[in-house]
């Protein structure tokens, strides 16, 4: 019998110094039939000779009766197999029935009596089977050898993002930190000069000024978008109600000079007796801040903040305005960092083009997704779903 390369298969064969007459005589049977029908059969006996004969040349299959020294040399072949070295197909031929730990040490069980014809009729499907398994066994080393690779890999990349992401941080608060304080003098000087010249006819001096505070308010936007950035960061969820972050925002757009007045439109809906959210209350609250803004920016009328219930395991928080709202081309688009729009927008209404990246940002290590619904002309509604807070 030969394999798919052409060479016959190698089986070897137990008949051992201390093994019983009848399996002497059986392997001696065994040998010369299954050598007329094309395998190599060699014959070990004695236990010492095994692991010699295993490393000369690696059998097939070992036939082995079920006598106490045979038993032990099969097992011992068994444990001898590792990961290099495909283990070979166990036939064990009886005399009398097997106990369960005499059958784990075996694949194919034949009886005595018929005990080579047994042997030549399932040998070849067991083989292929054997060959088979052998195959996948070494695949699926492989395949983990490769996973334990990658998870080496991936757990060098994670801690270069681990780092990159501290460096990222100390650069974005130290960044605002330093930017802060000059700019809060430049400002503070710039109001006061405007007032000092603002009843006299310099229209070229107030036309200065004016491009100074313009400019003032561009960078302290900057700023501001730094700073919640760095807070995005860095998110904590706990137990937590809507109220809480829609106050925080709120706070946060009235110290916004250029948004005071506008802040009188918006208009706070929030079902009774909301139970707690899981949510980082600062950055829940920055994300409604951030969106806020925006509805105040691009539209004229009221703005609503809602919060219901959606069912028992969730609250429905929408931030909806009435103004000019997004081209459904653009619903996805205007979440990517620094994107505007179109550039009459940008000059019509100004912006950094980060306050959605930042909102996405936010929800996105929450694990909530956004919403978008718009109209062009009729306005547009953010909503995101957060999840209730078992008290059970």
């Amino acid at each position: 019998m030969i394999r798919a390369n052409g060479q016959p298969h190698n089986l070897m064969l137990l008949s051992l110094a201390g093994s019983p007459a009848w399996a002497m005589a059986a392997m001696s049977e065994v040998s010369t039939y299954l050598t007329d029908k094309g395998y190599q059969c060699q014959t070990v006996t004695s236990a010492d000779a095994v692991q010699d004969a295993l490393k000369a040349q690696p059998p097939d299959a070992v036939i082995s009766a079920n006598d106490p020294d045979s038993l032990k040399a099969l097992a011992t072949i068994s444990a001898a197999s590792d990961n290099d070295q495909p283990r070979p197909l166990r036939v064990l031929m009886s005399d009398s029935p097997l106990t369960d730990t005499e059958s784990e040490v075996a694949d194919l069980v034949v009886q005595a009596p018929m005990g080579k014809e047994q042997i030549a009729a399932y040998l070849p499907m067991f083989l292929k089977f054997q060959t088979e398994n052998n195959a996948l066994q070494a695949e699926k080393r492989k395949f983990t050898e490769e996973n334990q690779q990658l998870q080496v890999q991936l757990k060098s990349h994670r801690q270069t993002v681990d780092e990159l992401n501290l460096i990222k941080n100390a650069v974005i608060h130290n960044v605002s930190h330093e930017l802060r304080t000059p700019l809060l003098q430049v400002k503070s000087a710039v109001a006061l000069l405007s007032e000092a010249i603002h009843d006299k006819e310099i229209d070229e001096t107030q036309k200065l000024v004016g491009y100074a505070k313009d400019a003032t308010a561009r960078l302290e936007a900057v700023i501001k978008n730094i700073t919640q950035l760095a807070g995005s960061l860095e998110i904590s969820p706990e137990p937590m109600l809507v109220q809480d972050a829609v106050d925080y925002a709120l706070r946060g757009l009235r110290r916004i000079w250029e948004r005071k007045d506008a802040t009188t439109r918006i208009r706070i809906s929030l079902e009774d007796t909301l139970p707690l959210v899981m949510a980082d209350k600062k950055g829940l609250g920055t994300v409604l801040q951030l969106l806020l803004d925006n509805a105040l920016k691009f539209s004229e009328g009221d703005v609503e903040v809602v919060a219901k219930r959606v069912d028992d395991s969730s609250v429905r928080v929408a931030v909806r305005d009435y103004g000019i709202g997004i081209a459904g081309t653009e619903t996805e688009a205007i979440f990517e960092t620094f994107y505007q729009v179109d550039s009459s927008s940008t000059r019509s209404y100004g912006g950094t083009g980060v306050g959605l990246a930042i909102v996405r940002l936010i929800l996105d290590r929450h694990k909530v997704k956004i919403a978008v619904e718009s109209q062009e002309g009729k306005g547009s509604t953010f909503s995101f779903v957060l999840p209730i807070v078992s008290l059970k």
